[in-house]
Parts: structure tokens; C-alpha cells; sequence
């Protein structure tokens, strides 16, 4: 589903460790943006826990802001928990689009309500 939607310049996300070899294996994105792997992703542990679990959406913009004005792809898959806080935020915010069952695109512009 990512490989399907890539445009020059967008970026995929692995938002769990778990689905990394698939996301980077499967997908010609370059970079993959992926928890505790390769040198394209600019958090850190922390950082990435700031995102999974925090209560703050705009700390999590903050973060997404760091790849600069790049779309992120960011998949999911069936064997990740989303944490309730970032559910709400990849359902909710204007900046996320559902793509597909386990495909969320977020773009540095809001979508149009």
C-alpha cells in the first residue's frame, strides 16, 4: 500500500519496530524513517515514546516537523497497539489522512476540512 502512493520527496514510517524489515524491504522510499534504525531517523527513544504515548498533538507535530516539509507515510500494520492517545491523534488531526486499514499520511499542510 505504501510502494502504491509514493511521490519523489515523500518518506515512510514504521510507527513499530515489528514492521521495519517490511517497510524498508518493501518500499523504495528513501529514507525510511523507522524506531532505532538507520541513520534517517532524527529521534531518539525518547522521542519516539513522546510520540507513541504522549497526551500532546502538538508535541507530536513538533516531532513530524523535524523531516521538514517531506509527506510521511506512516504504516501501521495488524500487530501494532496503537496507543489510544495516538489514535486519536492519527484519526483526528488535519495534518493525517487515512490512506488505508494501516496507512496514515501526514503532510506538513492541513488537509482541507
Amino acid at each position: 500500500a505504501i510502494k502504491a502512493l509514493r511521490r519523489p520527496g515523500d518518506y515512510a514510517m514504521a510507527l513499530s519496530s515489528l514492521y521495519t524489515p517490511w517497510v524498508f524491504a518493501y518500499t523504495d522510499f528513501e529514507p525510511t524513517i523507522v524506531p532505532g534504525w538507520l541513520h534517517w531517523d532524527r529521534w531518539n527513544l525518547k522521542m519516539w515514546e513522546e510520540f507513541w504515548l504522549s497526551e500532546k498533538d502538538s508535541r507530536r507535530l513538533e516531532l513530524l516537523a523535524l523531516y521538514e516539509d517531506h509527506d510521511i507515510y506512516m504504516f501501521t500494520g495488524t500487530h501494532f497497539n496503537i496507543p489510544p492517545n495516538l489514535k486519536k491523534f492519527l484519526e483526528n488531526n488535519p495534518h493525517i489522512v487515512k490512506i488505508s486499514p494501516h496507512v496514515w499520511k501526514y503532510s506538513p499542510k492541513p488537509a482541507l476540512q
